[in-house]
Order: C-alpha cells, then structure tokens, then sequence
C-alpha cells in the first residue's frame, strides 16, 4: 500500500509541475508574440521616417540642380 501511495503523490505531483509549465509557456509565448508585434511597428516606423528623410534629400538635391 505504501508504493502505491507514493506513486500517487509522485503522478499528483509530476501533473501538477506540467499544468505549471504549460501555464508558465502559455504566458511566454503571449508576450513574445505582443514584442514581436510592438517590434515591427517600431520598426515601419522608423522606416518611413527614414524614407521621409530620403525624400527630402533628393528634393533638395534636385532643387539645387
């Protein structure tokens, strides 16, 4: 009886660190896609500022020719 005792505790406790797991990778996972995300709006953001950027260049050079 005593094995079997111990052998439930040890499932109990082996289910339990894998629903903690799952639920500690489920909440890594969301925040890994949200800075993903908030990364590639920084990103186009700073893209189309350095395209701005670029414009204006070439305008003044096509200006001063």
């Amino acid at each position: 009886m005593g094995a079997i005792d111990t052998n439930a505790r040890v499932t109990d406790s082996i289910d339990r660190l894998n629903a903690d797991v799952n639920a500690r990778l489920d909440k890594v996972d969301a925040n890994l896609a949200a800075r993903i995300a908030e990364s590639k709006t920084d990103l186009l953001k700073w893209m189309l500022g350095a395209l701005t950027a670029q414009t204006a260049l070439l305008a003044g050079i096509v200006k001063l020719l």
